[in-house]
């Protein structure tokens, strides 16, 4: 009986380092940010116009709505008042 050994010989080749990784950098590595910092600031500063306009637009309905509701109850003679409660009016076991 005879045995053959043979060796395999085996080639690599290594391939350049490049600053793309497929989902995330190797550990230690922190990843290179694109970050665009005009436009974020341009984006910020639309919101807070969009936003501050939006809270204009809420005020003026609130003002209206409050002259609205003082007219209304002007209107049918609806007086507010403060209720103090005394001893007797404690309420008691839930009712």
């Amino acid at each position: 009986m005879t045995i053959k050994t043979t060796e395999e010989v085996i080639t690599t080749t290594q391939e350049p380092k490049t600053n793309t990784y497929s989902v995330h950098p190797p550990i230690g590595v922190k990843p290179e940010g694109d970050i665009d910092l005009e436009g974020a600031l341009d984006r910020l500063g639309d919101t807070i116009k969009g936003l501050l306009k939006n809270m204009d637009t809420l005020q003026k309905n609130l003002n209206k709505l409050t002259e609205e509701n003082k007219r209304l109850k002007d209107a049918l003679g609806i007086t507010e008042s403060t209720l103090i409660m005394n001893e007797d009016m404690e309420v008691k076991n839930g009712h």
